[in-house]
């Protein structure tokens, strides 16, 4: 309501819908987004449905025909699950699940529209407010992990862990970004990256842990300003922590993983018991299901999924998704949705500047294209409102470089 009635707040929204998840709930324990739903719509998506509705509402879709491929793209995307699904079956949860893709797509052509008309210090005035909201967030977890009021640094309680991890490993690259164009200084930036580097020890998770050092390290070695001197400050923070007890946890985890790749890389099964087994049943349960729906997959949807699961899969009992976004979609959606849709996130990351001064927005996407190696949290509403900001921001900047030129 504040956004319809509020002309100059709308831009922010992705901010407010953030800290609505994070600052009314500082004392609320951790709730599984399975549990806390309404009408099969985690309650944690909520903040940013409402956001993305009043966006639709004051600004409307409109189409740049600058974006004309891409739009169309979409367009394509939607008729073809929708056709798919009502072949291989449809009901409340898929209906709601394919609407899920239509309004993010929506919400994502919209935020771009809005960030490519507004300005630029306007845009990374936003930018630092979120991260802002991110670091405080941040340090809202680790106080709920030390007071016990959750097991671990997770400061969204209507999200999953790994919904957190995927939200701080897109948003932490802003740091380089406000760095590089002289809105935050040094101070601010060794706080904020060292605040977001023990919540993700406090965390537990290897991928939310090597997701924010690969950002972070692509970053510094690809950019043209290459300072060595604050990369080996975080190689040196990085194996301080890692070598206390405050990384202690972490260090087991990661070990952990390195003998389950070892094991898989060798040729042998992971035992029962084993680190890592039920995620490498789930992996062999996925490419046992695209195997057999290969061209046009089980449809969009968890129920979709199970059913393909109960079909295909004799050797476990476990129909979960695979925690990988690749496998997961593709067993989901066929060869032919795949590809479309891995067409459809290609055009939107050759859409992010390649100015130098905006390569975080790049490293951004690239980042979340690994994490998506170990969740399947694409549905996330704040992932597409995100990048649509940044792929507003970009366009805004190409039209400024093109008038400079002419």
């Amino acid at each position: 309501m504040y956004g319809l009635y509020n002309k100059n707040s709308r831009l922010n929204l992705f901010g407010y819908s953030l800290a609505l998840n994070i600052f009314p709930l500082v004392a609320i324990p951790a709730l599984a987004m399975g549990d806390a739903r309404v009408a099969g719509v985690p309650i944690a998506y909520i903040p940013m449905i409402a956001s993305g509705l009043v966006l639709f509402i004051s600004y409307g879709i409109r189409i740049n025909y600058n974006n004309k491929t891409l739009y169309y793209l979409m367009l394509v995307f939607f008729l073809y699950t929708l056709i798919i699904a009502l072949f291989k079956g449809v009901s409340i949860t898929t209906f709601i699940y394919w609407l899920m893709w239509v309004f993010n797509f929506s919400l994502f052509i919209v935020t771009v529209n809005i960030f490519s008309k507004a300005d630029k210090e306007i845009s990374t005035n936003i930018i630092k407010k979120i991260m802002i909201i991110l670091v405080l967030g941040s340090l809202i977890g680790i106080f709920r992990f030390i007071v016990g009021i959750s097991s671990d640094s997770n400061f969204m309680p209507m999200f999953n862990r790994n919904g957190t991890i995927v939200m701080v490993v897109m948003l932490a690259p802003l740091m380089f970004y406000l760095f590089d164009n002289k809105k935050i200084n040094h101070l601010f930036f060794w706080f904020s990256y060292i605040t977001i580097f023990i919540c993700l020890l406090f965390l537990g998770s290897r991928s939310g842990f090597l997701g924010f050092l690969l950002t972070s390290f692509l970053y510094l070695l690809l950019h043209s300003k290459v300072n060595f001197v604050r990369i080996i400050t975080i190689v040196i923070v990085v194996f301080s922590f890692l070598l206390s007890p405050l990384g202690g946890t972490m260090k087991n985890k990661l070990s952990a993983a390195l003998i389950s790749v070892s094991t898989v890389l060798s040729g042998e099964t992971i035992e029962a018991g084993k680190a890592d087994y039920k995620r490498n049943i789930l992996i062999l349960s996925a490419i046992e299901i695209i195997k057999n729906d290969f061209w046009f997959g089980t449809g969009v949807g968890v129920e979709n999924y199970q059913k393909g699961f109960h079909k295909y899969v004799d050797f476990s009992d476990h129909d979960s998704l695979a925690h990988n976004f690749y496998l997961s979609y593709f067993s989901q959606l066929g060869l032919f949705g795949f590809l479309l849709l891995m067409l459809i996130l290609f055009l939107i990351y050759k859409k992010l500047s390649k100015n130098k001064d905006m390569a975080a927005f790049r490293i951004s996407f690239f980042g979340m294209a690994v994490m998506m190696t170990m969740n399947e949290y694409i549905g996330l509403p704040e992932i597409w409102f995100f990048y649509g900001i940044l792929v507003g921001i970009s366009i805004n900047e190409s039209a400024i470089l093109e008038r400079k030129s002419v």
